[in-house]
């Protein structure tokens, strides 16, 4: 990375680095703040739509796939504070083609944001350097007009770059792009595998962040007790985990193999089981075995079509506590000291208007002997939205010594 070596030049090995949040941001900071425990770094500043941390250490943020964080940038050098002065020709000085660039605001004005885009013009210019402004919708160039997939897609392959703009008390903050959320590598996950049900499957990218969400320094081995198709186990699988997968389907135990099998093709040699067992009963089952975390979607009752009465959604509620109950009971005894419980829970949208979800959730930790992970999740659970009649809260706990 340019910065990361005009960084070292200084004698310096870290840099700030922005967390954009997704889509659904509460579960976006718990994703960030569980990168910043286990990257050693700290929050410098945190707002409802991002996190800046300073010392997260490079070789692990290069390696370090998000699920729902949608950018990861570190900060350029620039002036004082109010407009930075900063010299954009480092970003493209060894780039031969045509270069592709854009500005994104976070936060500030619009005038802010031509006022960046005209310094990197002007440099680019008086360098004589042929470029393409990625615009939102429409692409310009001063060799005619480009696709947005095209551009994008030269963003992302180190052909060009994406400056982010943030305004914090009074001064702008310019940002590089170091990269994007990776939804094609989820989608591509998503639909290569050879076993496939949208009725038992999460998407990938919110496996991931789960994953994350349980992540710890040690974290060897991953336990979903109500695997499905396999898409948390997969996802532990390109985490390095080794997955463990139970089910008392036999046709899922059957999809989930066939699925790491094909994840195996991909990553090599691997350890991983699938088994066909009671989830609430997972000592027994489990001979004993100990896992890092606990990571799983339990089932959210029948399929619904549409938002229901506000007197079904309470009793569809009802009748799925006592399974959470005696599930987390059961995932505890086969959790190690310090691990971590990250599952999701169903939100069912209302026919007048408004959700109805499991409001119990930090009982049913505290009686199955865990601790509700504030560090990471703030007071409450935090909702995963993705559209549907069903919408996701999901919790983390941590099995106190």
């Amino acid at each position: 990375m340019w910065l990361e070596a005009q960084e070292e030049k200084r004698g310096r090995r870290q840099t700030l680095i922005l967390l954009q949040y997704g889509a659904s941001p509460l579960l976006s900071a718990a994703e960030a703040r569980s990168f910043m425990e286990y990257s050693g770094g700290k929050a410098v500043r945190e707002s409802s739509q991002h996190m800046v941390l300073d010392g997260a250490a490079p070789r692990v943020l290069g390696k370090f796939v998000f699920g729902s964080i949608l950018r990861v940038c570190e900060e350029l050098p620039s002036g004082s504070p109010g407009y930075p002065e900063f010299d954009p020709y480092p970003l493209y000085e060894f780039r031969d083609r045509a270069v592709y660039w854009t500005v994104y605001s976070l936060n500030t004005s619009e005038e802010e944001a031509e006022k960046v885009k005209e310094t990197v013009s002007s440099s680019l210019k008086n360098h004589r350097r042929k470029s393409v402004y990625v615009y939102p919708t429409t692409t310009g160039s001063d060799e005619g007009g480009v696709s947005v997939t095209r551009a994008l897609r030269n963003l992302g392959e180190d052909r060009g770059f994406e400056l982010v703009l943030e305004k914090h008390s009074g001064r702008l903050h310019v940002w590089r792009t170091l990269r994007w959320l990776d939804l094609r590598g989820f989608r591509e996950r998503d639909l290569s595998r050879p076993a496939q049900d949208s009725s038992v499957s999460m998407p990938p990218a919110l496996a991931r962040t789960l994953l994350n969400i349980a992540l710890s320094k040690n974290l060897r081995t991953v336990l979903d007790p109500f695997c499905g198709t396999g898409t948390i186990l997969v996802e532990a699988a390109y985490a390095g985990a080794a997955p463990t997968g139970v089910d008392s389907d036999p046709a899922r135990v059957e999809m989930a193999t066939r699925n790491l099998k094909w994840a195996e093709s991909k990553l090599g040699r691997m350890q991983w089981r699938v088994v066909r067992a009671d989830a609430r009963r997972l000592g027994v089952t489990l001979g004993g075995s100990v896992f890092d975390a606990v990571v799983t979607e339990p089932p959210f009752g029948p399929p619904l079509t549409g938002p229901v009465p506000e007197h079904r959604a309470r009793r569809l509620v009802e009748g799925l506590i006592p399974l959470y109950e005696s599930f987390m009971k059961s995932a505890s005894g086969v959790l190690r000291v310090g691990g971590r419980l990250v599952m999701t829970f169903p939100r069912f949208r209302v026919s007048g208007g408004g959700e109805i979800g499991v409001g119990e959730l930090k009982r049913l930790g505290e009686e199955a002997g865990l601790d509700w992970d504030r560090g990471r999740m703030g007071v409450s659970a935090v909702a995963w939205n993705g559209g549907g009649w069903i919408e996701r809260d999901v919790g983390c706990w941590i099995k106190p010594e």
